[in-house]
């Protein structure tokens, strides 16, 4: 009977390392995991604060930029005014209107540029963020599920971090496109208001 229960101890004392050996694989492979996402996490927050930052910098940009226009709104309302104008051909014959108006060209472009910068930033954040729960959420799965699959979502916060990180590294806006309004329209704003 020693012998017998011998040999019943023999396989259950194999079954028993071989459920340690697959059970302690998964947890490694979890653990893995986890230090994968928190790493994944931390990589997000930090990259949401320079988004951030770029935020507030073409903010502070705009800010200077507006009033800038407003400046030359101004100043070709006062030569408006002191020259009698009515018209866009009588306005672009007085040198100072002509140039604040070519300014305000330029400026508009920059302006409506920023806010286009602003605006995929703001995107990016919302995206990162929701990355970011989807990643809290797969922590919690691994704490109550066994083996989640976390590769798919590892590939879409690559490929985003990827493409912010371009684009931070990228100026603001390109002064050199074309100005996508005219100085006439810009003159029908300014006597419009």
């Amino acid at each position: 009977m020693s012998a017998g229960c011998a040999i019943l101890r023999r396989p259950t004392a194999l079954a028993v390392v071989l459920v340690a050996c697959l059970f302690g694989s998964a947890l490694a492979n979890d653990a893995d995991k986890t230090a994968t996402l928190n790493r994944t996490l931390s990589e997000i927050a930090e990259l949401s604060r320079s988004i951030n930052q770029r935020i507030e910098e073409a903010g502070a940009v705009l800010d200077r930029l507006n009033e800038q226009r407003e400046l030359l709104k101004n100043e070709i309302n006062q030569e408006r005014g002191r020259h009698d104008i009515t018209s866009f051909r009588q306005a672009v014959q007085i040198n100072r209107i002509d140039y604040n108006l070519r300014l305000m060209q330029q400026l508009t472009a920059y302006i409506e540029r920023l806010n286009g910068s602003m605006e995929y930033f703001r995107g990016a954040n919302q995206l990162l963020n929701f990355y970011a729960r989807q990643a809290r959420d797969d922590l919690l799965m691994l704490k109550t599920l066994q083996d989640a699959d976390i590769s798919g979502l590892m590939n879409k916060i690559a490929a985003a971090k990827n493409e912010f990180e371009i684009v931070l590294n990228k100026p603001l806006f390109v002064a050199s496109e074309p100005y996508p309004r005219s100085m006439e329209m810009i003159w029908n704003d300014i006597i419009a208001k």
